[in-house]
């Protein structure tokens, strides 16, 4: 059931709203994700919140506000209400994933836990693709889209999820989901190195927030 949930109905949802939303939109959305994991967590009884448990998330979402609006990249909600519900379903779904696979990576190991719900997760997630699979052109598919997907099934997919369960097994969900918030920043950097973006003033201050946040939270 959780293979279903976080990495079928979540990697649908994720990608068929993004496809209808903008990446401004839906980097907003994704901040959702350690509040949505803090508050389930709380009240499912996993972790307590303190004070500055609080305070940590909410300067997190600040920090992550402040890198999307401040790059000066379209973001705007109206005709994109379609893309972002399904963006938003998504990160629901990631929350409950990462509480309820804490029992699993404490009882059978980070391994053993997300081998597991990534099988259960990818069979289905290969019968929803087949069509389209079968439509292709593969002979028109570059050399550098096949490194792309590769680089995404092992690095995004295997190497992170393994590293996410064992931060859940260790640190608990929600210290664990806020360091989701490190994804603007890396995008942020990684825009800067490769494509020559400069970052903002508000984008650093964003990311000094960011940063904030993740230490409010391990304090």
């Amino acid at each position: 059931l959780l293979g279903l949930l976080g990495n079928t109905i979540y990697q649908i949802g994720f990608i068929e709203g993004i496809a209808r939303t903008r990446a401004g939109n839906a980097a907003l959305l994704m901040a959702a994700v350690p509040v949505q994991t803090a508050i389930l967590s709380h009240i499912s009884g996993h972790e307590r919140l303190r004070p500055r448990d609080v305070l940590g998330l909410l300067t997190g979402v600040v920090g992550i506000s402040a890198i999307v609006l401040g790059s000066g990249k379209a973001v705007g909600f109206g005709s994109t209400v379609t893309g972002d519900l399904l963006v938003l379903a998504a990160t629901v779904c990631w929350s409950v994933y990462a509480i309820r696979s804490k029992p699993l990576a404490d009882r059978y190991g980070p391994v053993t836990a997300t081998t597991w719900t990534m099988l259960f997760g990818s069979v289905p997630l290969l019968l929803v693709a087949l069509p389209s699979l079968a439509g292709m052109d593969w002979r028109a598919v570059s050399a550098g889209a096949w490194a792309g997907t590769v680089f995404s099934a092992l690095g995004a997919l295997v190497v992170a999820y393994l590293i996410w369960a064992r931060g859940v097994q260790r640190l608990g969900p929600a210290r664990t989901a806020i360091y989701s918030n490190f994804t603007p920043v890396m995008a942020m950097l990684s825009a800067w190195a490769f494509l020559h973006e400069t970052p903002t003033q508000w984008q650093v201050a964003g990311a000094a927030g960011i940063f904030t946040g993740i230490w409010l939270t391990r304090t």
